[in-house]
């Protein structure tokens, strides 16, 4: 066997120490982007829904039974208990105070009889429900209001159906 000198030694001794030290970092590193990526996969989708919207042709009569135009709110929504149990009134004027925490997103819209609308939307990440109120002339003898149930990560398709008094969701498979 040859004789090893002492600055071979230490450079074997430094290469000794170091590797080990090195592949046990870059199996950690590894070890960390693996379980990223695995979340990654297996993380939910976004919540959304693809809603058809319908407006009646007889859409909210005036005083003279002709259709008119009616102002329809979505809310997005973490639960639906507080919506359910507000008022029209007390959703219409004060909807971000009624709702509290439950409130995480709405958009308003006006629908003309005979409208047909598409509206696809990306719902906030908190977003169980989706409720919807109609501002119908007749409010006191009118279905006002309807809550559908959105489940996390999914697309949701939806039929919103706004009759001449009442508005109804219907789930499509």
């Amino acid at each position: 066997m040859r004789p090893v000198n002492k600055q071979t030694a230490r450079i074997l001794l430094l290469f000794g120490m170091v590797v080990p030290v090195l592949s046990g970092c870059i199996a950690d590193a590894a070890s960390g982007v693996t379980t990223a990526l695995i979340d990654k996969i297996f993380e939910p989708g976004a919540t959304s829904i693809e809603a058809n919207i319908v407006a009646a042709e007889d859409l909210n009569p005036d005083y003279d039974g002709q259709a008119s135009p009616l102002v329809v709110r979505m809310y997005e929504l973490k639960s639906p208990t507080a919506f359910n149990n507000a008022s029209f009134f007390a959703l219409y004027d004060s909807d971000v105070a009624e709702l509290g925490d439950d409130l995480k997103g709405k958009e308003e819209i006006e629908l003309r009889p005979g409208d047909k609308l598409e509206l696809e939307r990306e719902l906030q990440p908190e977003t169980r429900f989706v409720g919807f109120i109609a501002g119908y002339r007749d409010i006191e003898n009118a279905s006002w209001r309807a809550v559908a149930e959105v489940p996390e990560g999914e697309t949701t398709d939806l039929k919103i159906d706004f009759g001449r008094l009442a508005v109804k969701i219907v789930e499509v498979d």
